[in-house]
């Protein structure tokens, strides 16, 4: 848009993957100040935060511009392109940088779904291996390099002679297994992985937020911590 003066009435400018707290650093308008440092004009990248993906979502009857029967989301904007106010259906819920009653009310009163949303792991009864076979010949494994900070993985090839168990492998090489497994109840296959750098030493973590699919991830040294942490996140779900 700026060396080749591409038009920018399809564009639109977002934000992906941010916790709550990080939109204090980096939220929409972050984004916006951004493009305006990189030589975009300020009406146009509002437009690209606003208008353009109402109009890219359908939603242009209703957010991304000011008039009859639309929903009034608004966000003032300083002359800094900072959002010291913000309104939502018309009603005012941060003056200032800081929030209104009506907030604090809604806020009081967290929207709960129904019981169903918060159970969502579904494994077989007959818990998965988390640990594959552990191999008898001189092998040539494929891991994956961890590397801080950042979210970047490597690709790296070890050869392995024969071991009496994982440990040794791990201890050798600075690895840890990964597994992950699908938990949607279809089909509650596990994949393994061999991690390298990761950092663990002993025991195991796990999570079950991973984008896109949101599977089962866990890391361990070895099959029995890794089994607890898997139940751990069950009985977490099952209990919400």
């Amino acid at each position: 848009m700026t060396e080749l003066g591409a038009n920018p009435k399809r564009v639109c400018v977002c934000t992906d993957d941010r916790d709550a707290d990080g939109l204090f650093m980096f939220g929409l308008d972050w984004v916006v100040r951004e493009a305006v440092r990189a030589g975009v004009s300020t009406e146009t990248v509002v437009s690209m935060g606003s208008l353009h993906p109402a109009t890219r979502f359908h939603l242009d009857n209703e957010i991304g511009g000011l008039g009859p029967a639309r929903r009034a989301d608004l966000v003032l904007m300083n002359d800094a392109l900072e959002p010291p106010s913000t309104w939502y259906g018309g009603e005012l819920v941060v003056r200032n940088r800081r929030i209104t009653p009506v907030l604090e009310a809604a806020l009081s009163q967290p929207y709960r779904y129904p019981k169903a949303a918060y159970r969502t792991i579904k494994l077989p009864r007959k818990l998965p291996k988390l640990v594959p076979e552990l191999p008898t010949e001189r092998v040539v494994a494929n891991t994956i390099r961890t590397e801080l900070p950042g979210i970047i993985l490597f690709h790296e090839k070890v050869i392995w002679e024969p071991a009496t168990s994982w440990e040794e492998h791990f201890v050798n090489h600075d690895l840890c297994c990964v597994s992950v497994i699908e938990r949607h109840g279809l089909s509650g296959e596990v994949a393994h992985g061999l991690l390298r750098n990761f950092g663990l030493k002993d025991g195991a973590v796990a999570s079950s937020v991973g984008h896109d699919a949101h599977n089962l991830i866990i890391a361990g040294t070895n099959e029995s911590h890794m089994m607890f942490a898997l139940q751990t996140i069950q009985q977490s779900d099952s209990a919400e």
